[in-house]
């Protein structure tokens, strides 16, 4: 075949050129999320030098992008939102060829569409990128989410935390990431979520080692479908299940102690669980305290824990329920109020805090398994070291009545 006669990949129209530049820009394997920052860089250099008018289809046409990011150049914060950015994850030692791609020198100008700025300004890390962006818990954020319109996948992780200033995440910078469908976010010392993205679909809540309260993360009333919740916590974690098992199919927990509040009708049985710790001068009813209001009070909290099982394939969205660390070698309950779910169980950790939850009654993973008989094959239970997971292997019929726990 003659030279001529070759093909010219010049010469592809507008619509394959495009196919082109999705396939290049995507991550190089299932592992990566996205492209680290250079490796990005040097691909869109090269795609732009092939000639004239590839350079000017992926200017006009720049396919969507998944970046890993773990420094960036303050020169292009502005440039990068222009780019139709889908995952975005920020997250330090990313990027090991940033430092090479430093010292290259730039002979492009133009607009932002036609390439980054000239010029390399000392990059940002990955610490200084999440301080600085609006809701992660610096008072005077030198970038913002907004401009992402696009965005559908975002990860924050970077030690932005310290014990003088903890950093606290205001979903508040999400509101405006309509199409936002995946949320990681890591590192921080707590979260306010009330303004989480109504498109949001998985969600990732890892607390740094700051925060020694009990923590109880609250989904807002308008996320109300989501398909996986993970939540890690070095410390002591609260959950409210009745308000999760209706909106999450997946919950996956990793924590070093685990509380979990179980609502239940009867508020005589609310009141067993408490009294040792309301009479006994906030001292934990193991140390002093009378002990048969202490064994009535484990025993309302057994009900409480059969009662949730009991309650679990009656979810009308929850399939999975996995529990990781040391609390998935017992995971304590505490019945409580409807209405009174959040503030009972920091009131408990208020009363035991000095001497954590380990002390509470709970139930192991293998003591669950041997419960599942109970349920008529509804739950199924797999166990691992360190770890067990529950499924809900048939759904059943409610429950004859609220008063089930009593």
């Amino acid at each position: 075949m003659a030279e001529s006669e070759f093909p010219s990949f010049s010469h592809l129209p507008t619509d394959a050129l495009c196919l082109v530049f999705q396939h290049l820009f995507e991550p190089s394997s299932t592992e990566r999320a996205g492209l680290p920052l250079s490796e990005f860089l040097h691909l869109w250099r090269t795609a732009r030098l092939v000639c004239k008018h590839w350079s000017e289809v992926l200017a006009a046409h720049p396919p969507p992008l998944h970046l890993d990011i773990s420094t960036l150049p303050e020169a292009w914060l502005a440039w990068l939102p222009s780019l139709p950015v889908h995952t975005l994850r920020i997250q330090a030692g990313l990027d090991q060829r940033w430092t090479a791609a430093a010292g290259h020198d730039h002979h492009e100008t133009g607009s932002a569409a036609s390439g980054p700025p000239p010029g390399m300004p000392g990059p940002l890390a990955a610490q200084q990128l999440v301080a600085g962006l609006e809701g992660a818990g610096c008072p005077q954020p030198f970038w913002s989410l907004a401009p992402f319109t696009r965005l559908q996948h975002l990860r924050l992780r970077a030690p932005v935390s310290s014990r003088d200033e903890p950093a606290v995440f205001d979903s508040t910078a999400l509101q405006v990431l309509g199409q936002l469908t995946a949320l990681s976010l890591g590192a921080f010392a707590d979260f306010k979520l009330d303004q989480l993205p109504a498109s949001l679909r998985r969600l990732e809540l890892a607390y740094d080692n700051q925060n020694r309260e009990l923590s109880v993360p609250a989904l807002p009333d308008h996320i109300t479908r989501l398909e996986v919740l993970r939540v890690a916590k070095p410390g002591a974690l609260g959950l409210c299940l009745e308000e999760l098992s209706g909106r999450v199919a997946s919950i996956d927990v990793h924590a070093h102690e685990l509380l979990l509040g179980v609502t239940v009708a009867d508020p005589k049985l609310i009141r067993t669980f408490e009294r040792p710790y309301r009479e006994g001068n906030f001292v934990p009813p193991h140390i002093w305290g009378d002990e048969e209001a202490d064994d009535n009070s484990k025993h309302a909290a057994e009900l409480a824990a059969n009662h949730w099982l009991a309650s679990l394939p009656e979810c009308s969205v929850l399939e999975h329920f996995s529990l990781c660390g040391p609390a998935s070698y017992s995971c304590k309950f505490m019945p409580v109020a409807a209405l009174r779910q959040r503030h009972s169980l920091k009131w408990l950790w208020s009363v035991v805090r000095l001497q954590g939850l380990h002390n509470l009654y709970g139930l192991s993973g293998r003591e669950m398994q041997a419960r599942q008989q109970l349920f008529e094959g509804r739950l199924s239970f797999e166990l691992e070291q360190g770890a067990f997971c529950m499924r809900i292997a048939q759904r059943a019929a409610p429950l004859a009545g609220p008063d089930s726990a009593q």
